[in-house]
């Protein structure tokens, strides 16, 4: 632990970041961050980025003297302009939070803290000749790994599994690129595509794009996306030269809950660190990620370092039994629970899992509805997984706020509750506790208040579905038909068509609406046992 002072005005930057006095055990970074070249580029520098492979990046240039993997984050959206102003004020350094689910809220005994450094460089596409930079930096020689994290939505792939060439951006992209156009691309696809066209040209190697998104195969959803902008584009002699193997897409697999920063985040480090951070991360202690050992020229960082239990990191040739289930029972747990957990009021999910009406819901559903759907995976046993994600959702030192989980519900839906229930009923098995979670969606869609809660669904607004719900619902009669709604096959494909999916929906849409959504999970809860 680092003893000396640092006055409480002073933020955090290369010049005061070994110099933090703290109440809590604390690690800065030892190594020289001002000789580092970026190994890495990112999209999408969020909080979830910054728990997951910034912290593995400044843990091996740390711990292991693993220096070559300093990243380059980038923003494209208008919304990274803020936080490209603060980072770059505080010298990319940031402080690291990870608080454990002892009991007591804000229990300084289970918290820890890390100033990261791996974050050594930040370009915004509105910075000065910033597009330029971006792709520079991109097609630079030292950069072997393009990761992302652009959110499930960002991939731009419809309900039929194809990339959308009518997104208005790509459409851009597109066009600008057909016509040699200096306009600066909009879209990650349109930076990746240009900057791989100009090593192609130069006899550059390639790169591996990693994605890190919550996606089943995630790699090779990037793929699609890369393949099909450059089929668009019509440039065969760069689409030859990604398919002879100069661009690699490895599929991972990433856990680690993070929730958004907010005010009280910002305090708790200038009050208990005592230094201000304008963008600090909070997180939980586990941590997880499983790689396909796939990259281009064998450039990676040295993650077999990482394989001990406090950093979960495993190289494998097969990722899909790990994703599938951490999608099918973290994630889908999540998104069914949060729109319930919304209707009956609660504002955190660890306020969800402390309920237990909720968690004898979630466990019913899970090892019923969810487990069944699932291959076994080796050295895991699937009820001891996820009794262990009650425990982590349960944790109250890690305030991660409903409003966040029910955002891009519409993508969700399709991603990860929608396919267990079409496996479920493939096979003749129980769906009632999925269908109930697919209404506890509806509801929440047709009960909230824009004005008040505004609610961040790409796909939702796309399909004007809240405008759908609200016209669903008969005034006279006061009832809430779902015919319709489960006929959009851009969010339920065919399952609009079966009668059993369509009566659980409508029957838990009626018992939300008439009973609320206490009294429709108590039916739930304790119908089976486990």
């Amino acid at each position: 632990m680092v003893s000396v002072a640092l006055p409480i005005e002073s933020y955090i930057s290369s010049q005061n970041s070994s110099a933090i006095t703290s109440n809590i055990p604390i690690s800065v970074p030892g190594y020289s961050r001002s000789s580092q070249e970026c190994g890495i580029v990112h999209f999408g520098v969020g909080g979830f980025h910054r728990s997951h492979l910034a912290f593995y990046m400044d843990v091996l240039a740390n711990d292991f003297n693993e220096t070559q993997w300093s990243i380059c984050g980038v923003g494209i959206r208008e919304d990274e302009k803020r936080f490209a102003g603060i980072i770059k004020e505080q010298d990319g350094l940031f402080t690291l939070v990870t608080k454990c689910a002892a009991a007591g809220k804000d229990n300084d005994a289970c918290v820890s803290a890390r100033i990261i450094g791996s974050l050594n460089k930040y370009i915004h596409v509105q910075d000065e000749q910033g597009a330029t930079k971006i792709i520079n930096q991109l097609a630079s020689e030292t950069t072997k790994i393009v990761s992302l994290t652009i959110t499930e939505s960002g991939y731009n792939i419809g309900n039929t599994g194809e990339f959308n060439l009518f997104n208005q951006d790509v459409q851009h992209d597109l066009d600008a690129g057909n016509n040699n156009s200096s306009e600066p691309p909009r879209t990650v696809f349109g930076f990746i595509v240009q900057a791989m066209n100009i090593r192609r040209k130069l006899g550059r190697s390639g790169f591996t794009i990693l994605s890190c998104d919550n996606l089943v195969s995630n790699g090779d959803t990037i793929k699609k996306c890369i393949l099909s902008f450059i089929n668009a584009l019509g440039n065969k002699p760069l689409l030859e030269w990604v398919l002879a193997g100069n661009v690699c897409f490895p599929n991972s697999m990433v856990d680690r809950i993070t929730p958004v920063t907010n005010i009280d985040d910002v305090k708790y480090v200038h009050n208990v660190i005592g230094i201000k951070d304008n963008s600090p991360v909070v997180c939980e202690e586990y941590t997880q990620w499983i790689l396909e050992d796939s990259f281009c020229d064998n450039a990676r960082p040295p993650l077999e370092l990482l394989s001990g239990s406090s950093y979960n990191v495993l190289l494998t040739s097969n990722v899909e039994p790990y994703e599938l289930l951490k999608l099918r029972l973290l994630n889908s747990t999540h998104t069914a629970i949060c729109y319930l957990g919304a209707l009956s009021g609660f504002q955190f999910i660890h306020e969800i899992f402390q309920n237990a009406v909720f968690v004898k819901y979630v466990m019913n559903m899970m090892v019923n509805e969810v487990i069944p759907t699932l291959p076994l995976v080796e050295g895991i046993n699937l009820q001891d997984y996820a009794k262990s994600i009650v425990k982590r959702f349960s944790n109250g030192n890690i305030a991660d706020r409903c409003s966040r989980i029910c955002n891009d519900g519409a993508t969700k839906m399709v991603r990860f509750l929608l396919p267990i229930v079409k496996d479920q009923i493939t096979s003749s098995r129980p769906i009632a506790h999925l269908t109930l979670a697919v209404a506890s969606w509806i509801v929440f869609l047709y009960l909230n208040d824009d004005s008040t809660t505004p609610l961040v669904d790409v796909l939702v607004s796309e399909l004007q579905l809240q405008r759908k719900i609200r016209q669903a619902f008969c005034e006279k009669t006061k009832h809430l038909s779902v015919t319709s709604i489960l006929a959009i096959k851009q969010v339920f494909g065919d399952l609009g068509e079966n009668n059993v999916f369509c009566k659980g929906v409508q029957q838990g849409v009626d018992q939300l609406l008439t009973y609320g959504a206490n009294s429709a999970l108590k039916d739930f809860a304790f119908s089976t046992s486990v």
